[in-house]
């Protein structure tokens, strides 16, 4: 595998050598946070929720993601306000 400097090696080991030196060059100069692997587990889990939630199986999604019903609905609402 070609060296690359800094991170870019990285992610070069996940993406390859050409998807890497595209985002290079295009976040040149700029420093770059990923976010927390949590947020964007978070941010899926919450996601399938909102795909799987039919107005009437709200027990069973928090059973299914150890979540309240209370806390369930405040990430649909959440998300519904997002989405439209």
């Amino acid at each position: 595998m070609t060296a690359l400097p800094g991170i870019l090696n990285d992610v070069a080991s996940i993406t390859g050598v050409d998807k890497a030196l595209r985002l290079g060059r295009h976040f040149a100069g700029l420093r770059v946070c990923w976010p927390a692997l949590a947020a964007i587990e978070r941010l899926e889990r919450d996601q399938a929720i909102l795909r799987e939630f039919d107005g009437a199986n709200i027990s069973e999604l928090a059973r299914k993601y150890s979540l309240s019903r209370t806390h369930l609905y405040r990430i649909i609402k959440k998300r519904r306000s997002r989405k439209g």
